[in-house]
């Protein structure tokens, strides 16, 4: 409060009048202009498609969730990416991409709830927790019908699951179109990725090309990019591609679990960002499972992953 002194001494101070109480119809308007001004100001630079790539690679692919550390990782992701933080940051995207981008994670996140059971009373609580912000974030914005925010919805294609992989399949092909992916200019080949890789649809025609449209390959190891990842399994005509992080807490006890379980059909590990004890554990369950295994060297672009998918199976066929 501002206080002004009078020149006379014996003068006591004399304050500020008090500010006039604001009437209702002015604390509404406010409120009013208070939203308008955060839905159009966004936390991050205004490219949606910029934005949608940064998220989905974020979001990395979903889990299988066929062991509880595969489970508690999942929900690590998806209550990551869904905070209100993070929230704010989907300001950016249109109607059409914010209605598919939650459908995509409420999916994930049903799916991860009806895995979830009895006896994990405090990830059941988690869970509750995080699935309230996305009707919440819907109600905000109102972009369009979003299944899966009632309990009373039920997942379009039979399994929340598969409502995710199909929902994913339509953002990716709005965040990495297939004109716009071959009408970008070429740029110098960094050692991860082949940049010059072909991105057409039709895969390359290679020797294991029938055998691996069929297979669950996951590749362990180095920063999952998604933009690489979808490359790989484009051009190699793999069924499926994980890629999950090598360096999050649990990841390598959940892959573990996984492999023994048979629920992997390839293990692709690279060796330069994989640690010694951790290859081994790895490739330890691939061998008690019969799983075919091989290291990727020189990066993890095509011809790498390719020379390493040979060389797991002419294992594969020794052991046989």
């Amino acid at each position: 409060m501002a206080i002004a002194l009078r020149a006379d001494e014996d003068s006591a101070p004399v304050s500020d009048p008090a500010p006039r109480p604001l009437s209702q119809e002015e604390v509404r308007a406010y409120l009013k202009e208070r939203v308008r001004t955060v839905r159009t100001v966004p936390s991050v630079g205004a490219d949606p498609g910029q934005l949608l790539r940064s998220l989905l690679d974020r979001a990395r692919e979903p889990s299988p969730l066929a062991t509880d550390l595969e489970l508690i990782d999942e929900l690590d992701v998806l209550d990551g990416i869904s905070s209100p933080e993070q929230a704010e940051r989907w300001l950016v995207l249109p109607a059409d991409i914010q209605r598919l981008w939650l459908g995509y994670l409420v999916a994930r996140m049903r799916a991860v709830k009806d895995k979830t059971s009895a006896s994990l009373p405090d990830l059941r609580a988690r869970v509750g927790t995080v699935i309230k912000r996305f009707p919440t974030f819907s109600a905000r914005t109102r972009p369009g019908h979003v299944n899966g925010l009632m309990v009373s919805h039920k997942p379009a294609s039979g399994t929340w699951s598969g409502d995710a992989r199909n929902l994913l399949q339509e953002l990716r092909a709005i965040a990495w179109p297939a004109k716009v992916a071959s009408a970008e200019p070429r740029k110098e080949p960094r050692r991860e990725v082949d940049r010059a890789d072909p991105r057409d649809d039709e895969p390359l025609d290679w020797d294991h090309r029938e055998t691996v449209a069929s297979m669950r390959i996951v590749m362990f190891g180095g920063s999952p990019r998604e933009e690489a990842r979808a490359n790989l399994e484009r051009a190699l005509g793999i069924g499926s591609l994980e890629w999950p992080e090598g360096d999050r807490p649990r990841r390598v006890e959940a892959l573990t679990q996984r492999i023994v379980a048979g629920t992997v059909d390839l293990l692709l590990i690279v060796r330069s960002y994989v640690q010694h004890k951790d290859a081994n554990k790895l490739i330890d369950a691939a061998r008690v499972r019969g799983t075919p295994f091989a290291l990727v060297d020189a990066g993890y672009g095509i011809e790498a992953v390719k020379a390493a998918i040979g060389e797991a199976m002419a294992r594969r066929s020794q052991a046989s």
